[in-house]
């Protein structure tokens, strides 16, 4: 994906959780949760150790997630020309009419156009990424940060039938250049209607991971065979080695390191795991990764590469 001439790169990648360190028995009447949703394992079993809780208001959370991006990238405020936020569905409602104009002030991001990205739930931090890329067919464009985050209100609700969900942000920096860690080479997003309404099946989910995976390596003419790593969603591991099966890449190109410590962050997931990945294995050069992320109707992709 390149514009004006110039590579789009992605960098200065960043992430806060909740600091509240939890086991999932935590949650009062875990076990009559789990049962309620068919899962017979234990949540341990199932991969998720322990969770993260914001003990604070999201904002205080947000706000450092993105200083930290703009420290790694050595950029000041005004040199950042859009800030484009994602949630899931639900949390628009609780980030209130001043959420942007707080955010903007308190980080001096005076001169910086923000834009929110909903409604495809745990996959929209890539539809995120997507527009953040399409901003550069302006060639007035240098810089883009892109923030995301999820959290929950209610114990109850942090166990579903797919995942245990945690409190975190995430970022990075959008921009042209050389100087990126990675290059977006394509994305694609497939939805199920089904899904939305939580009527999908085996054969419907298969088809959006499918075609959604398809469609990406299609335009960049690779294959699956090529993905060095695939930093999924943190599903319960059952799950997502099998979303990662149907897809055709080998599990052991499954990237959900961070599984056991932190569960599913939402749409936070892909980026806390590069950097996981970044951490303790290092990016290969020459290399074609994976970023996916998977929500109830959808199937999202964004290929990167390391050159």
């Amino acid at each position: 994906m390149e514009t004006c001439g110039n590579k789009v790169g992605v960098s200065a990648f960043a992430y806060v959780c909740g600091e509240l360190v939890r086991k999932p028995e935590s949650i009062e009447n875990h076990l009559a949760i789990c049962e309620s949703h068919g899962l017979s394992m234990s949540l341990e079993d199932m991969g998720c150790g322990t969770f993260r809780q914001m003990i604070g208001e999201p904002i205080g959370y947000i706000k450092s997630c993105i200083r930290q991006t703009l420290g790694a990238a050595k950029l000041a405020p005004n040199e950042i020309d859009y800030l484009v936020v994602s949630t899931s569905d639900d949390k628009l409602p609780l980030i209130g009419t001043e959420f942007g104009a707080e955010l903007l002030k308190s980080l001096e991001l005076i001169q910086c156009v923000p834009v929110i990205i909903s409604l495809q739930q745990c996959a929209s931090s890539l539809a995120a990424l997507h527009y953040a890329t399409e901003l550069f067919a302006n060639p007035g464009v240098s810089n883009v940060v892109v923030v995301t985050f999820d959290f929950s209100l209610c114990d109850a609700n942090r166990i579903q039938p797919f995942a245990l969900f945690s409190d975190a942000v995430a970022s990075c920096l959008v921009s042209r250049g050389p100087s990126a860690e990675l290059y977006l080479r394509s994305y694609a997003v497939k939805t199920d209607f089904s899904g939305l309404c939580r009527r999908d099946d085996f054969r419907s989910r298969k088809r959006v991971a499918v075609g959604a995976l398809d469609q990406a390596l299609s335009i960049c003419g690779a294959t699956a065979k090529e993905i060095e790593k695939n930093f999924s969603t943190n599903f319960y591991r059952p799950i997502a080695l099998f979303n990662s099966s149907i897809t055709g890449i080998h599990p052991s190109r499954l990237y959900i390191e961070t599984l056991p410590g932190y569960a599913h962050c939402g749409n936070c997931d892909w980026i806390i795991n590069l950097i996981h990945c970044r951490q303790h294995q290092g990016l290969v050069p020459n290399k074609l990764y994976l970023a996916q992320a998977y929500a109830p109707g959808f199937s999202a992709c964004v290929l990167l590469s390391t050159d």
